[in-house]
């Protein structure tokens, strides 16, 4: 399977060279995964007073807004997505997205080069 993926990129097939390129960063992604899941450990639990949160969403209401309050919700989950035992699923999520993209890309190569030959005939 590897040489013909190593034939396929000397050939100059478009194609290919994106399948290739799916395939490398479904592998390096993985391996970053697995590798990140290896490592993680779970964040230390810290107890916060319901209160004192709700206290300073109601500050920063008033400062800036519903859409601040959001804003900062949105950002909160977005910074917990790069620590901790979510790492590994997010990496897994992205490399899977790019995989998905690669081989779309790849098809749509295929047929813009079937809809060239076309053209020149």
């Amino acid at each position: 399977m590897l040489s013909r993926f190593i034939r396929a990129l000397r050939a100059g097939d478009l194609a290919a060279r994106w399948r290739a390129g799916g395939i490398l960063v479904l592998v390096a992604g993985a391996s970053a995964a697995a590798v990140a899941w290896a490592r993680a450990v779970a964040p230390a639990a810290v107890e916060i007073p319901m209160s004192r949160l709700k206290a300073q969403e109601v500050a920063l209401e008033r400062l800036g807004g519903r859409f601040a309050v959001e804003a900062a919700k949105f950002d909160d989950w977005l910074a917990g997505l790069w620590s901790g035992e979510a790492l590994p699923r997010t990496l897994l999520v992205l490399t899977l997205a790019a995989v998905v993209l690669c081989f779309w890309i790849a098809h749509l190569a295929e047929d813009g080069d079937a809809g060239s030959d076309d053209r020149r005939r």
